[in-house]
């Protein structure tokens, strides 16, 4: 399985004429699972595939039909959206590229490498065609980027919106760039990644219908558009307001996810045994997912410093810790994830003991005592070869590699009484590494006095 298959991924694409082009475009966008929104600012594309067209009508522009597309895809499932000039050429595996940009530096915006006017996005082994381009996992955080091909997340858009549509509303130049000041603002990194690149054909609309006078007519609004709104050096210094050699990387070693709902009591409890952990020097963060809105929830996760997310289950939907769990790991920024229930006990070396075990390995597998109902407790899994048993794997004994924790989704593993092994063997299946620890870590209880997830 993909490890992004459920990355809900969508690709922002303006286009006025020019259908092959465009077509184009849409075509290698299809060579991985994401979807593809098509503005047709004039009213004459015709979809190759399973993209999404919209008419607005009217020539919206480059910037006023990015930010109409960005709209209709907000009000959908998405969580990346990557606008994309429909001019351009991608490498092997560009979203992928991004997608693993984001996750891996934990930045609010990617853009792609390409061969166009901003030299500092130019890759380190020079332009080449994007057919030839073999994909670096490397990453640099910069000041701004050119706006032909950049990923931005749901969590910026949440906080700083969507471009400007009143900057520069004719060429749009200069949009991007305001946008990347405003994300900065809100603690958002900006990453340059050489893990995708194309190759940017270049302003065929403009040149087209204006002429090659349309650089310097654009370049005089992007101008006027920067004097009105900050100044000419406030602009500047705001745009590079960062070390262009500065390489990124994971912000944390762990990330310690918990599903609750309904369970203050519990979820405080655990907080502060994440809180007494003896992390020996790693970098841990703590993921609180509610099932559904919980104001007490909120509460707890910000006064012990964790992140607040929300899960919504569908109606008919039986178990929402599973999604739950899928929630935190896509938004994950650890090398490694662990599961914390709200209603376990955790030893206070549980985090390092099972990092340690799975420290060069997809999967490391810790033991825990499981208590069950009658005061019977029994210490699993027993042994490596039980690891993939039904009754002899708790969520809580597991740390995994992140990336490979994308590639199986907890709501795809829904067993009648448990979905541990299931999903644990969905990881053996894909391939996953393994490394068995019989240290415990904490105890299980089967049953609480309050009702489950």
């Amino acid at each position: 399985m993909d490890p992004f298959s459920f990355w809900r991924t969508v690709a922002i694409i303006p286009a006025f004429g020019h259908r092959e082009v465009t077509q184009a475009t849409v075509q290698q966008c299809f060579r991985e699972p994401v979807d593809v929104i098509v503005v047709d600012n004039q009213g004459d594309y015709r979809p190759v595939a399973r993209e999404i067209v919209l008419e607005p009508g009217r020539n919206l522009g480059w910037l006023g039909g990015t930010v109409y597309g960005w709209s209709y895809a907000l009000c959908r499932a998405w969580d990346y959206f990557v606008l994309l000039n429909n001019d351009v050429r991608l490498c092997r595996e560009f979203f992928r590229g991004l997608l693993s940009a984001a996750q891996e530096t934990g930045a609010g915006i990617v853009a792609a490498c390409y061969d166009g006017d901003f030299a500092f996005q130019h890759p380190s082994g020079g332009i080449q065609p994007a057919s030839d381009y073999a994909p670096v996992d490397r990453h640099f955080r910069i000041g701004h980027c050119d706006g032909t091909a950049m990923l931005i997340t749901r969590d910026v858009v949440s906080r700083a919106g969507m471009f400007d549509p009143t900057f520069s509303p004719v060429y749009g130049w200069g949009a991007s760039g305001d946008y990347c000041i405003r994300a900065k603002k809100h603690g958002f990194h900006v990453v340059l990644t050489e893990a995708a690149y194309c190759e940017h054909i270049g302003h065929l609309t403009a040149k087209k219908t204006i002429g090659e006078s349309y650089v310097s007519v654009a370049a005089r609004e992007q101008g006027a558009a920067v004097r009105q709104s900050r100044g000419s050096q406030t602009w500047h210094e705001e745009l590079s307001a960062c070390s262009l050699d500065q390489a990124m990387s994971r912000p944390c070693d762990v990330s310690v996810i918990t599903a609750t709902k309904g369970r203050p009591g519990h979820l405080e409890q655990c907080c502060r045994q994440l809180k007494q952990q003896q992390l020996a020097g790693l970098s841990v963060e703590h993921i609180v997912v509610s099932d559904g809105p919980d104001a007490r929830a909120r509460a707890i996760a910000q006064e012990y410093r964790a992140r607040y997310l929300v899960s919504i289950k569908p109606e008919r939907f039986a178990r929402g810790e599973a999604l739950a769990r899928d929630v935190g790991l896509r938004h994950a920024m650890g090398d490694y994830v662990v599961f914390w229930d709200d209603d376990n006990e955790y030893a206070d070396n549980c985090i390092g003991t099972l990092f340690e075990a799975a420290r060069g390995y997809d999967v490391g597998v810790g033991q825990t005592v499981h208590c069950g109902g009658g005061g019977q407790s029994r210490l699993i899994p027993e042994d490596s070869t039980s690891v993939f048993l039904f009754g002899q794997i708790d969520t809580m004994c597991l740390c995994v590699r992140r990336q490979a924790a994308l590639r199986v989704r907890w709501a795809d593993c829904l067993g009648q009484y448990a979905s541990d092994f299931i999903w644990v063997d969905g990881l053996r299946r894909t391939g996953a590494t393994f490394r068995f620890r019989p240290a415990p870590i904490g105890v299980h209880w089967a049953k609480t006095r309050d009702e489950s997830l």
